[in-house]
């Protein structure tokens, strides 16, 4: 019966359609599009990996003066404090976001990390009831292991930059100390000088993209549990692969965002990374929308922050009408990750860093609110035919 009381409602279905679809023109017919295109001066690269000759030496940690090995010590504490699950390491992207403006791939990494909550609750939500629970905890601890790694890498940088601006003096040096990559040593030097926001963010995103490459996505336990499998790859049944930025308009609340294609490869995920902060900084007034949905909505994992007519942390009685997205907290218990592995990812003779910063366009489509809300129908009605099914069997 769920099935054919669904399909009742098509009409409303295409109705609502309709309706997303004139809010959609109205919105994309009054934004101002800032950028066109993502790209850095090859000259700002050319100089800076010029200059990139001669490195920190990590000496030990004993022979630095005290005040920076205690600088040192808070720093790993804090993010151990923070990087427990997903909902503190997005919210501490964003206080740190909101103290540091200039810092704009922040703001970029909280949202991101706001659909890593999505997607991990997605696993124990009504859109994922097919799923056996077996599957469920391998695609779990692949979403909870990059965005854990993510955060362990990029929130010291982000912490040191904040004591370096408290002090006034570079203390870029000391990255070392927590295992960054060599690739962003140059590039924290520059920005600390000419605050340039823009080449400061690719890098970071070219940076963190790498540094799972090897832990997460070339990883033999998650390429045969994850990356490899037939869910995997049929992207739409999860929405693993779909990054959304969620805004207010209207008083309600609307998308942006993209698809990610083959995202095993590297270049096409730092490709959409930089897609992604073009729309969220290159466009108006999609920036100051967004920054207010972000601001007035705490993350909880549940897809009911930013869809609160279409998803509930609740379990509906009627299923036709909401689909139950739980509170992350509900859903799953928190990890404790090692983060033993501290290679290197940049190996300076072997690797060509322009071709990391190729220049890419800004999405020809801003609003993409009824193509996601034509999809959850889909899937919803996909999986109230799959347990009708399985009741008549």
């Amino acid at each position: 019966m769920n099935v054919l009381n669904k399909m009742v409602q098509f009409p409303l279905i295409f109705a609502q359609s309709a309706i997303l679809k004139l809010e959609k023109y109205q919105y994309e017919t009054s934004i101002l599009r800032k950028w066109e295109q993502v790209s850095v001066d090859p000259a700002i690269i050319e100089k800076i990996k010029s200059a990139d000759k001669a490195h920190s030496n990590k000496q030990p940690v004993s022979s630095l003066p005290s005040t920076e090995q205690q600088i040192i010590n808070q720093i790993k504490q804090k993010k151990k404090l923070s990087n427990v699950n997903n909902i503190t390491r997005t919210k501490a992207y964003l206080d740190f976001y909101e103290k540091h403006p200039e810092i704009h791939w922040a703001l970029l990494a909280h949202l991101v990390s706001r659909n890593g909550g999505w997607n991990t609750t997605d696993l124990k939500g009504e859109l994922s009831e097919v799923l056996h629970q077996t599957k469920k905890i391998d695609f779990f601890m692949f979403l909870e292991t990059a965005n854990a790694l993510i955060f362990h890498d990029a929130y010291p940088q982000l912490l040191l930059y904040e004591e370096s601006k408290k002090q006034g003096q570079n203390l870029f040096h000391l990255l070392p100390y927590f295992h960054v990559s060599s690739f962003m040593l140059p590039i924290w030097n520059h920005f600390f000088e000419y605050k340039d926001s823009k080449l400061l963010t690719i890098s970071l995103i070219i940076n963190e993209q790498h540094y799972i490459e090897e832990r997460v996505i070339k990883n033999s336990i998650f390429q045969e549990k994850v990356l490899n499998t037939i869910l995997f790859q049929a992207q739409e049944f999860l929405q693993i692969t779909q990054v959304i930025f969620p805004f207010e308009w209207n008083e309600n609340n609307r998308m942006t965002g993209l698809s990610i294609s083959n995202f095993s490869s590297v270049s096409n995920r730092i490709e959409i990374g930089k897609k992604l902060y073009a729309l969220l900084f290159g466009v108006s007034p999609l920036f100051e929308d967004i920054s207010t949905f972000v601001r007035n909505t705490p993350h909880t994992g549940s897809r009911q922050d930013y869809w609160p007519n279409y998803y509930s942390t609740k379990k509906q009685k009627d299923t036709r009408k909401k689909i139950w997205s739980p509170l992350l907290e509900m859903a799953w218990p928190n990890i404790n990750h090692s983060f033993t592995d501290s290679r290197d990812w940049f190996h300076h003779k072997d690797q060509k860093v322009y071709l990391f910063y190729k220049p890419v366009d800004l999405p020809p489509t801003i609003d993409i609110t009824v193509e996601n809300y034509r999809k959850i129908q889909k899937i919803h009605l996909a999986i109230l035919t799959y347990k009708n099914a399985k009741q008549l069997l």
